[in-house]
């Protein structure tokens, strides 16, 4: 290469085991030359910057620390709230034994009063959650629900269901019918 293409000449490649090795170049500006004065600049910046990290790390320090006092302290109030919650559970644990009873009770007897109605009135029961509340409808509708008696026609009068019968009445009956009275009160005998 000519001198006069302003460019500076590259190292020759040289070539080994089938490796290119390139000679490293050297800088071409001179090294920093040090005084007093800047080397005092230096060593104040490089210890303002080690102060500034120091500082950065006590500051996380004291934070990992208060965080660690803050759950510290949460995880004792989470205790008393646990100590409190299960003193009252135990407590509540008799209550919820009798009710449980008393719930198995009141479902048995809403069974049997439901066994007792008559077919056509059991579709009218409503199909509560709670037995209490179905014992209560129950107990409200007893009369509504129950099949009613038959009422007495003779009124026990002792009429024909009683075997007895008022002979006078039945002709009486049986002119104002116009029919035979013998006849009349025969049928009504059964004979």
């Amino acid at each position: 290469m000519s001198a006069d293409t302003g460019q500076a000449p590259t190292p020759e490649v040289q070539v080994t085991d089938g490796q290119a090795v390139v000679p490293e170049q050297q800088d071409s500006q001179p090294a920093a030359t040090w005084d007093e004065a800047s080397a005092t600049a230096e060593i104040k910046r490089l210890r303002a910057e080690a102060a500034k990290y120091r500082n950065e790390r006590k500051a996380a320090e004291e934070a990992a620390a208060k965080a660690a006092e803050a759950e510290a302290k949460r995880r004792g109030e989470f205790e008393q709230l646990y100590e409190g919650a299960k003193a009252e559970l135990d407590g509540l644990r008799p209550l919820k034994e009798r009710m449980d009873a008393l719930q198995a009770q009141t479902t048995e007897r809403n069974r049997a009063a439901i066994d007792k109605l008559p077919e056509a009135m059991r579709t009218l029961v409503p199909d509560y959650d709670d037995p209490f509340k179905l014992d209560a409808w129950l107990q409200a509708n007893a009369a509504m629900l129950s099949k009613p008696q038959a009422p007495s026609l003779d009124a026990g009068a002792g009429g024909i269901g009683s075997g007895g019968i008022d002979e006078a009445k039945a002709r009486a009956q049986a002119i104002r019918l116009g029919v035979d009275p013998e006849i009349y009160i025969k049928s009504l005998k059964g004979r």
